[in-house]
């Protein structure tokens, strides 16, 4: 237990913001149905870092859309 909690302590900010990023376009992806695949996910996550908007940006409805609009416009 005290390793796990040693690991935990380990992960640096940029890692969880990530982590926190991804979780977010995947709950958007699967909100509007659209498949979690490698190509997908990495259009989306590059598509909200240039965005520049926080990682709960995501979460708010208008911007989920526009995310949604963005990569499957490129389809």
């Amino acid at each position: 237990m005290a390793n796990a909690m040693k690991n935990m302590q380990e992960i640096d900010a940029s890692t969880r913001i990530a982590i926190s990023r991804v979780t977010n376009i995947i709950r958007v992806l699967a909100s509007h149905f659209l498949p979690l695949t490698d190509t997908l996910l990495l259009q989306a996550y590059e598509w909200t870092v240039d965005q520049e908007g926080g990682v709960q940006d995501l979460l708010q409805q208008d911007f989920g859309d526009a995310l949604i609009a963005s990569i499957t416009s490129r389809e």
